[in-house]
């Protein structure tokens, strides 16, 4: 790589940890959606899609969300979103499906409801990938979005 090349990714991923810095320091502040979290299971309000585990993970199940989703040549699949200890986890891998190489690449990651309302905005980065190459993605909120229905992910 190019030392301009390597600058700009250093730059851009401290722009990314940053806005996690500025987004964890946001949500300590508010309410917790996981108020029902240490109730017997019986006990808990039935989120649609979600399981939880004996662990309390809440793993959602939502056929909407796991589908594949496609941002150009990348193409993001085996999906999935947990939620644990007040931190929702967002696991993908992406594959280069074009004939080129790709740039590193930011996107939102915006969190749907069932009605297509929008629950969330949180920022990812794409690593740079080779024509064909895998890679796994994953991105973090502060917010219990373990109950959404789909996503979108849009370009940076």
């Amino acid at each position: 790589m190019k030392k301009e090349e390597k600058r700009r990714i250093a730059v851009l991923l401290i722009l990314l940890l940053i806005v996690i810095i500025v987004k964890v320091q946001m949500g300590k502040g508010g309410e917790s959606d996981d108020t029902n979290i240490n109730l017997p299971v019986e006990e808990r309000v039935k989120e649609e899609f979600v399981e939880v585990l004996e662990d309390g993970t809440k793993l959602n199940k939502s056929e909407v969300l796991s589908r594949a989703k496609t941002v150009g040549a990348l193409e993001f699949n085996n999906i999935q979103l947990t939620n644990q200890n007040g931190q929702t986890l967002l696991l993908a891998d992406v594959k280069n499906t074009g004939e080129a190489a790709t740039k590193m690449q930011l996107v939102d990651v915006i969190i749907l409801d069932k009605n297509g309302g929008q629950l969330g905005t949180v920022v990812g980065v794409v690593a740079p990938l080779e024509a064909g190459q895998s890679i796994q993605f994953n991105t973090s909120m502060t917010m219990d979005y373990a109950n959404a229905y789909d996503f979108q992910i849009v370009a940076k």
